[in-house]
């Protein structure tokens, strides 16, 4: 039985392989700052919306719950 041609080619494949390996870290690194941006662009977002909406109440009616604002 003949093996197929891509386990015959296995062995030459693992150098590009690890080489491939090699730049994981990297992306998944670059991926998640970018996860972290969106994350802090999302709460910037919902942080103005939140805004918007206090600033549809009446003053007599808000009740302050939590500032997490930086002074």
């Amino acid at each position: 039985m003949k093996p197929s041609p891509s386990l015959a080619n296995c062995h030459t494949d693992i150098p590009n392989l690890i080489k491939g390996m090699n730049g994981i870290p990297d992306q998944i690194a670059a991926i998640q700052k970018i996860e972290l941006l969106n994350s802090a662009t999302q709460i910037q977002e919902h942080h103005k919306i939140a805004s918007q909406l206090a600033d549809l109440v009446p003053q007599d009616k808000k009740i302050l719950i939590a500032d997490f604002s930086e002074s």
